[in-house]
Order: structure tokens, then sequence, then C-alpha cells
């Protein structure tokens, strides 16, 4: 693999820090954290990842994944089954409704934006882009981007009281 080949190579190394301190949280082993940062670096520089779209979330899914499957080969050579528990395992019904009922609530007040205010916010908080990208996607100055955010934002909390 040349570097021509690995267009994302920069974007990929500058989160290798956070990579490590991530797969740190998700296993109290050292060695196996390393591993599976390892691995994640591995698989995103083989991967053959849309350019421009945030790296992070797809890292996260990947080294949660190569966590599990550690998690996985160790219970086995210990003769453990492991199951990883699920959301509803880990949370009590009435907190899951709460939950549910909360997104939902926010969904709508999201769809109630003006349209420019509501492409900011999920470009922003949805698909993760820094105002800069989203001025360049959305054809407008950066200040534009962050008042629309700012009033959007003003707008939800003001919705979440009423």
């Amino acid at each position: 693999m040349s570097p021509e080949s690995l267009p994302h190579l920069d974007a990929v190394l500058a989160e290798l820090d956070w990579l490590q301190r991530f797969a740190s949280e998700l296993l109290a082993d050292q060695a196996a954290a390393e591993d599976v940062a390892q691995q994640t670096l591995l698989a995103a520089l083989e991967a053959r990842l849309e350019p421009g779209l945030p790296l992070r979330p797809w890292l996260r899914s990947v080294a949660r994944n190569f966590a599990y499957q550690s998690l996985r080969r160790g219970a086995a050579r210990a003769g453990i089954p492991y199951d990883p528990p699920t959301r509803s395992e880990t949370l009590p019904a009435d907190a899951l409704v709460i939950a549910r009922e909360s997104k939902r609530a926010w969904v709508e007040r999201v769809k109630r934006l003006s349209a420019p205010n509501r492409d900011a916010v999920l470009l922003r908080y949805y698909l993760g882009l820094s105002c800069e990208r989203i001025a360049r996607r959305l054809s407008c100055p950066v200040a534009t981007v962050r008042s629309r955010l700012k009033r959007a934002l003003a707008e939800l909390r003001l919705g979440a009281l009423t």
C-alpha cells in the first residue's frame, strides 16, 4: 500500500491517540486494548472509506466490535459463555420508554425548525461535520452556519421547556 492509495491515512493517524484511549476504556486488559486499537487502525487503512465523512463514528463501531470479539475469545478460552448485554438488559423498562419518548420529542422539534436551521443542525449533530464543512456544503459563510446553529439550539431548548 502506497501513501497515494490511502487518501485517508492522515485522518486515521490523527485519531490514533483517541482510538487507543477508547480501546482502553472498553477493555481492562491493556495488551488486548492495544490489539483492538491496532486491528481497528489496520481495518481503517484497508477500508474504502468515503472521503469527507466523519471517521470517529466508524472507528468507534469497528473498535467496539473488535473488543467484543476479544472478550468472546477470552471467555471461550476460560470456558465461560459470553453474551454481551443488550441495551434493554442494562436499562430498566421505564427508562427505555422515557428515552424513546424523549428522542421522539426531540425529533419532532428538529422537524419544526426552519429548513436552513434544520439542515445546519442535522449536518452538525447527525453527520458530525464541522462548521467549515457545513458552510462549504451549503454555500454560505461560516458565520451564517454558526448563527443558524445558535438560533436552532435556542429554539430547541425553548421547545424543551414548554
